[in-house]
């Protein structure tokens, strides 16, 4: 025989029930049976804040589950189980359905996903659901209220991404609430960034986002809605990257502000490529520094030059890692100068590649790319010159797809690793004289 209906719902009543009583509430959790005050009811709300009781919990589920398609019961069945399980697609789906329907208020639904995050910051669903949510109150709100509706977004992102550390969910949305920004907004979100990568040096998140903004403000980041001019990556970088050699200095060790260091310097060097490199004097002299076996004897290189030339950056670049491979650090000194030679390592791959896109056979060129295998040696970690000659001969060359795939970008994020060291040994040692000596038909 079937349950009756108030014993099928029952709960189900009982939470609707509260959140009638209060549509305030803005977080939950889940507590035993005995730590709930009151008359013995599985809910309890104090200041816009529900408890309920863990003992009723499974039971709440499958009521809410058994009610999913019932038009009646629906709002309250799908946020039974969100409560439940916040992850729960199904659930998320059926709320979808009634927000197309204009069955719930909007700004409740907000307020739903919200309560959901704060026991479950990471439900990608619900982020996904909440993207939804704000973009039907965006495609009717008035120019004031977006924006107040964009600044809320941002502060719950902060507030998550604050309280559980690496949330990938919160700072993807955030990234897709900074697309929709005004020009003043965007300009006001790019010093936020700036400011949360200083605050918080280990989390990669921080320094990943402010690297998608600076993209943004350039109208490189391959989305489909038009950039505010805020400034130009070839503008914004070369201040960007100041400041990522001071927080790498402050904090030595931290490989979450050398990969965006890295990152930086790749966002410079990407207008160099294809067949048609050009390579003015002044740009050969650079390079010239930049294969010296001893960075740190040139002066010449000065703050102002900064910012002419993706050549001029990677001279920068390798005399700050020199710079942090040779000092002391009060701690993390391994790390520090570890991070210090990779990263030396990423900036010299990418000026052999580029170069061997010019003529192989100018003269300068040629001098540079044969003094790069004593660069190479002084930059591996206790290993001589003749370590790093020698690597050529000890690891066969990659070929085919193995060797085109050592030319990944992607693949320099652990440039300790041995197969880094031996791939940039190959690159170049196959243009040094003595390779080319030994092997006349290459």
């Amino acid at each position: 025989m079937a349950a009756p209906e108030s014993a099928e719902t029952d709960l189900l009543s009982e939470l609707r029930a509260v959140f009638t009583a209060d549509p305030l509430i803005d977080e939950y959790g889940i507590l035993p049976q005995d730590a709930l005050p009151g008359d013995g009811s599985h809910f309890f709300v104090q200041e816009h804040k529900l408890a309920i009781s863990r003992a009723c919990l499974q039971t709440l589920f499958y009521q809410g589950v058994s009610k999913l398609e019932d038009p009646q019961w629906a709002d309250a069945a799908t946020r039974a189980v969100l409560l439940s399980s916040g992850d729960h697609y199904v659930a998320w789906h059926r709320r979808k359905l009634l927000v197309m329907q204009r069955a719930v208020d909007l700004e409740q639904e907000l307020r739903l996903t919200a309560v959901v995050f704060s026991l479950r910051p990471k439900a990608g669903n619900a982020w996904s659901h909440r993207r939804f949510v704000a973009a039907e109150v965006a495609a009717t709100a008035t120019p004031g209220d977006l924006s107040t509706l964009w600044r809320e977004e941002l502060q719950v992102c902060a507030v998550l991404a604050h309280r559980s550390a690496r949330n990938y969910y919160a700072w993807t949305h955030r990234l897709w609430v900074a697309r929709r920004l005004g020009e003043r907004d965007l300009a006001r979100e790019v010093a936020w960034a700036q400011r949360a990568v200083a605050a918080s040096s280990s989390d990669r998140s921080a320094s990943h986002h402010l690297e998608q903004l600076l993209l943004l403000t350039s109208g490189r980041d391959g989305s489909s809605a038009p950039a505010p001019s805020v400034s130009n990556l070839e503008v914004a970088t070369p201040a960007a990257i100041v400041e990522a050699e001071r927080l790498v200095k402050e904090n030595p060790g931290r490989e979450a502000l050398w990969q965006h260091l890295r990152s930086l310097f790749a966002a410079t060097w990407s207008t160099v490529g294809g067949a048609d490199v050009s390579l003015a004097p002044s740009d050969v002299e650079s390079l010239e520094f930049v294969v010296s076996p001893h960075p740190e004897d040139s002066q010449r290189l000065d703050n102002e030059h900064r910012g002419g030339s993706p050549w001029v950056e990677a001279a920068f670049q390798i005399r700050f890692a020199h710079r942090c491979s040779t000092t002391p650090c009060a701690w993390n000194e391994g790390e520090q100068h570890r991070f210090a030679r990779s990263h030396a390592m990423f900036v010299l791959f990418h000026v052999l590649r580029a170069l061997r896109s010019t003529n192989p056979r100018h003269a300068l060129v040629s001098v540079i790319q044969g003094r790069a295998v004593f660069l190479l040696a002084e930059l591996q970690a206790g290993s001589s010159p003749q370590s790093a000659a020698m690597s050529t001969e000890d690891h066969p060359r990659p070929t085919g797809t193995a060797g085109s795939a050592l030319s990944s970008d992607s693949h320099f994020n652990s440039g300790s690793h041995p197969v880094f060291w031996s791939a940039l040994a190959l690159d170049v040692a196959e243009f040094s004289p003595a390779t080319t000596t030994r092997n006349p038909g290459r």
